[in-house]
């Protein structure tokens, strides 16, 4: 994340151990620490109550990180993305593995603007891709 710029404002990390061992072991390479809010009602998220969490957040936040677990997060990527390039999408789409990672953009001034398919995949990366 760090070496291509992937710096969130806020973190919403679930409160499980492993979700938040797993922010732990990214945060140490991140150099800047973001905002971080460990959240217990992420936990047992719906794919619908994730959307509506980004939806409140503050329009001061640029970028976020969530970190969470699947199928709800994996659930919650594919209704969000909308556009971008056939082979991300293909490749989120066969699998998505424990500790991978979804980047989206969306192009709105406002997270109340976040809708589903609004979403364009601009990266998705596999664990077994960074060895």
């Amino acid at each position: 994340m760090a070496r291509n710029g992937l710096i969130p404002d806020k973190v919403l990390c679930s409160s499980a151990q492993r979700a938040r061992e797993t922010w732990d072991l990214v945060s140490e390479h991140l150099g800047d620490t973001p905002w971080v809010e460990i959240r217990d009602d992420l936990y047992h998220a719906s794919p619908g109550s994730l959307l509506t969490i980004l939806q409140d957040l503050s329009p001061t936040v640029d970028t976020v990180l969530l970190v969470g677990h699947n199928p709800t997060f994996e659930d919650l990527a594919h209704g969000l993305v909308g556009q971008g390039p056939d082979d991300l999408i293909m490749e989120m789409g066969r699998k998505y593995p424990t500790g991978a990672l979804a980047v989206m953009d969306f192009l709105v001034d406002d997270w109340n603007l976040v809708r589903r398919g609004a979403g364009h995949l601009r990266d998705f990366i596999r664990p077994k891709t960074l060895r």
